[in-house]
Parts: C-alpha cells; sequence; structure tokens
C-alpha cells in the first residue's frame, strides 16, 4: 500500500501537465522524497523485469518440440553463458539437424534466421546454402550464395574463406548449367580477388574449349532436377545433355517444348538452334531465326555463333566475318568462330586471310590438348598453354598462366567441390 500514494501522485502529474510539476514538487519535500523514491524502486527492479521478459520472448517455432528446444536452449547457456537469443537456439537446432540428415528441419530452422540478425545472419546464410549445395538443392543454393556476395558489396563483413567458397560454388552451378554468361562473371571475381586456381583461368579463358558435355555433368542436373523437378533453367540444361549422350532428336524436342514456354529466352533459343544445327534441321532453324530480335554484343555466345552458322548456310559471307569477329573479340580461342571465318574468307577469295586463320584453328586445336595435362604444378604442361597464348595474342591468359607456373604447386582447392579434373 505505501506505494499508491506516489503513483497516484505521478498520474495527477501527468494529467495537469509538467509545467505545474516543479512548483508542486518544491511546494511539498514529502512529495519530492516519494517520486525519487519511486522512481529509483522503478529502475531497480525494471531492469531485472525487462531482462526476464526479453529472456522469454525467445519464441519457439512450431516445426520444433517443446524438448528439441529446451535441450538446444541448455546446450547454448552452457556453451555461450549470459543472454540467449532465439537466433543461438536455432542455430544450434540446424545444425544438429543437418548432421542428423534432417533437412526439412535444417532449412525451416537457417531460413527463420534473418540475414540481418547481428549475431548470426551472414553464419547461416552461408551454411544453409553450402548445406543445399551439398544436398542437389541447386537454386536454392544459387539464391542463397547470390545473397551472401550482395551483403559483401554492401560493406558486410564477410570471411574471405566464404566468400572464396559462395563464388566457386556459383561457378559450379553455372557451369553444370551451362549458364556461361553469368559464370564468367562469377571467374572474373575469382580472379580479380587472387582466388582463382589453374582449373577456374581455364574456364575463363578457354570455355569453349573445355569439355561440358560429360557424364558427371548429365548426373548432377539429374539429381538437382529430383529436388526441383520443375525448374526450367534446370530442364533446359537436362535436355542439352542429351545431345552428348546421342540423343539430338529428344534434345530438340524437349528444347522445343520449353521454349514455347519461354519464347524470349536468349539462352534457350541459342540452345534450341544449336540442336537444330547439329541435326541438319535448317527448316525449324529458320522459323526461330526469324523470331530473333536484332544482334547485341551482351546476348549469349553461343546465340551470336548461331547467327553466323546461319550466315553461312545462307552464302552472307560478309556478314559471317562480321558475326565471327564479333567473336573471337569475345572468345579468342574459339575454334568454331575460327574456322567459320576462314570459310567465310576463302568464299570471298580472301584466301591470305583465310590462311592465317586456319593457321591459328591449328595453334587451338594444339591447346585444346593441351590444356588437358595443365594441372597445378604440371610446370611445363603450364608453360605450354602460355605459350600457345602469346600465339594467340591472349597477353592476359598468358600472364595468368605464367603465374601458375611460377607459383609452384598451385590451389587445387577445385578438387573440394567435386570439379571435374
Amino acid at each position: 500500500m505505501k506505494f499508491v500514494l506516489p503513483f497516484t501522485k505521478l498520474s495527477v502529474l501527468l494529467r495537469t501537465g509538467w509545467c505545474a510539476a516543479p512548483a508542486a514538487v518544491t511546494q511539498r519535500p514529502l512529495l519530492h522524497v516519494s517520486l525519487l523514491t519511486g522512481f529509483a524502486l522503478i529502475l531497480c527492479g525494471g531492469w531485472p523485469l525487462w531482462k526476464w521478459i526479453s529472456d522469454r520472448s525467445v519464441v519457439r517455432p512450431d516445426f520444433v518440440s517443446v524438448e528439441a528446444w529446451n535441450e538446444a536452449e541448455a546446450t547454448c547457456r552452457r556453451n555461450r553463458g549470459g543472454t540467449v537469443q532465439e537466433s543461438d537456439v536455432l542455430m544450434t537446432l540446424a545444425r544438429q539437424a543437418g548432421r542428423r540428415g534432417d533437412l526439412t528441419q535444417a532449412f525451416a530452422c537457417y531460413e527463420r534466421i534473418a540475414p540481418g540478425d547481428p549475431r548470426h545472419g551472414l553464419q547461416a546464410l552461408f551454411e544453409h546454402s553450402v548445406l543445399s549445395l551439398d544436398n542437389h538443392f541447386a537454386q536454392q543454393a544459387e539464391r542463397g550464395f547470390v545473397a551472401l556476395l550482395q551483403r559483401h558489396e554492401q560493406g558486410d563483413q564477410i570471411s574471405g574463406r566464404q566468400l572464396s567458397v559462395a563464388r566457386r560454388s556459383l561457378s559450379l552451378l553455372y557451369g553444370l548449367q551451362m549458364r556461361t554468361t553469368e559464370r564468367v562473371g562469377i571467374l572474373q571475381q575469382l580472379i580479380s580477388h587472387r582466388q582463382a586456381d589453374v582449373y577456374d583461368a581455364k574456364y575463363y579463358y578457354f570455355p569453349s574449349l573445355m569439355i561440358w558435355q560429360n557424364a558427371w555433368g548429365a548426373e548432377q542436373i539429374s539429381a538437382f532436377l529430383r529436388c526441383d523437378p520443375e525448374n526450367r533453367l534446370l530442364l533446359a540444361a537436362n535436355a542439352r545433355y542429351r545431345t552428348g549422350e546421342g540423343q539430338p532428336a529428344r534434345a530438340q524436342r524437349e528444347l522445343l517444348d520449353l521454349h514455347r514456354q519461354e519464347p524470349s529466352n536468349p539462352d534457350l533459343t541459342a540452345w534450341l538452334l544449336e540442336s537444330c544445327f547439329e541435326l541438319d534441321d535448317w527448316k525449324t532453324f529458320e522459323r526461330i531465326h526469324q523470331q530473333l530480335p536484332p544482334r547485341q554484343s551482351s546476348e549469349p555466345f553461343l546465340l551470336t555463333q548461331m547467327r553466323g552458322e546461319w550466315c553461312l548456310h545462307k552464302s552472307q559471307w560478309q556478314e559471317a566475318e562480321t558475326v565471327f569477329r564479333e567473336l573471337l573479340g569475345r572468345d579468342a580461342a574459339n575454334s568454331q568462330a575460327t574456322m567459320g571465318l576462314a570459310r567465310a574468307f576463302d568464299q570471298s577469295g580472301q584466301h591470305n586471310l583465310r590462311d592465317e586463320y586456319l593457321q591459328r584453328a591449328a595453334t587451338i586445336a594444339q591447346l585444346r590438348v593441351g590444356l588437358t595435362a595443365a594441372h597445378p604444378g604440371q610446370t611445363d604442361a603450364l608453360k605450354k598453354v602460355a605459350g600457345w597464348c602469346r600465339e594467340l595474342q591472349m597477353t592476359e591468359a598468358a600472364e595468368t598462366f605464367d603465374f601458375f607456373v611460377n607459383a609452384g604447386a598451385g590451389s587445387p582447392m577445385s578438387r573440394e567441390f567435386g570439379l571435374p579434373q
């Protein structure tokens, strides 16, 4: 009962206004003492009360049992001491679920932690992405790694190792799906941040010389599709792998179906035209080609390449020369563009230039074979690659492989991510 008077007086002060308060307090010393005592008690008692309420604000989500939550919370208190927050418990639960293979709960716990959480936000985003990739959830992993790199660009502190893993994982995902434009951007980041190894450099400088039609890649895409069967990017990549498996007609049928659903997708259009080219189906090729927008320097390399093949088919030698020169400006070691240009020169009577590009094609053929032996620590093979690069006027590539020669063993980090050697 002794607190009734001070709080009653306080309510009167609040109703009558703070302007009258100084006079009232001055004239009534007892009220002054009572108010100060009341405020002190509120402060002394309020902080523990607020602390208790804060601790109780850690809310258990419905997808976690009471027993599991309490055990994880107790583990956090033992390990951390002090205040345990919701994100602490969620991280513990996510890691435990991941270790026992309960992906549903692991993903749910990671996703409940906001990326902006000061304790675990970025770490949860990273671990969620890695777990997704390890278990073939390609789109989920890609989304997480892209978000992590965006947070880094916005100024968030992320470790060099996590950045390297994110970039290398995206390179793998884009490579498996043959999304070459996006992969080039990621490989450029690896090179500019000195995180690239020999394999990254080979995929960056010689994208058209690296083998992508392999059983391992097809198996990975199939595994991704089992987790995400409606993903059009994966379906398109899966269809394109059919060509390498000796099923070009089936590849064309699947790509035609996807193209009808998404006719403005430039990558999909390029792959469809490629399947027509492989089958010598110029009728379908022409129908798709007629729907193309004007050529742009930013369009997929393969789409521009198919435009060049159409020019050759239609005996448009001058236009073919223009297209293939543009392609070699983007990929100096592209053998198909080199041979296309040599053919255009031959048909237009420019035999000296034809011979020059035929010699260039021979050098590219040597480079293609030599790249298979260019591994970290293989000094002689790396030196040969650098030499062929100089013959092709690929100065930056030559300097990069000179660096790997001088670096000795180089970095074998890509082996951690299953890249084909």
